[in-house]
């Protein structure tokens, strides 16, 4: 896999390289069509895969799922803020042919996505433990027996930002719903049972 951007990239994105080339690695080595990011800042993990796939000759569809500038909800665990539409949009311009942004709640992305199914999803939404939790339960609807879900922040949880997406994962797997693929720095990859 040729790992080097065509363009110049913004390194406004809080994964590490390795995590960002975990999600590459698996978008481009195996061959997916499809990639649904539900949580995206400012649209540059968007962007960076998109060019990757280009890059290296690989036909993609990335969905970028978001509530945006919406009313955020109150138990939120995001203290960085919620991006504008406007500017993910701007970010992204460039690959607006094979990026496509999604407004919504993630209680609603089943409904809003119409039940279309990822082979790799990327969850950087609420952190809490709740939310978590009920969003991973909710993308297993729109996985496939072989989708990846690689969920972020969630090496350990920490009460002080309300970040509990380790426990989450660590029950969702001990009621069977997911098995842990592997931990890259701060993401947890799990495939559905």
């Amino acid at each position: 896999m040729n790992f080097n951007f065509s363009i110049p990239i913004s390194n406004e994105s809080d994964l590490t390289l390795r995590e960002f080339r975990l999600l590459a690695e698996l978008m481009i080595n195996n061959k997916l069509d499809k990639y649904l990011e539900v949580g995206v800042w400012h649209g540059i993990n968007l962007l960076k895969l998109a060019n990757l796939c280009e890059v290296n000759n690989h036909q993609c569809k990335i969905v970028g799922y978001d509530c945006f500038d919406d009313d955020p909800m109150d138990d939120n665990s995001h203290t960085s803020g919620w991006p504008s539409k406007e500017l993910v949009e701007k970010n992204v311009s460039q690959y607006s042919d094979v990026i496509s942004l999604v407004q919504g709640f993630a209680k609603d992305v089943v409904e809003k996505l119409d039940g279309e199914k990822f082979p790799l999803i990327f969850h950087d939404a609420n952190h809490a433990y709740q939310a978590v939790y009920d969003d991973l339960l909710l993308l297993k609807q729109l996985s496939l027996p072989s989708t990846v879900i690689v969920a972020h922040n969630s090496e350990a949880d920490d009460v002080r930002l309300n970040y509990g997406a380790k426990s989450a994962i660590d029950q969702l797997v001990k009621e069977n719903h997911f098995k842990i693929l592997t931990r890259v720095d701060r993401s947890t990859a799990i495939i559905p049972c």
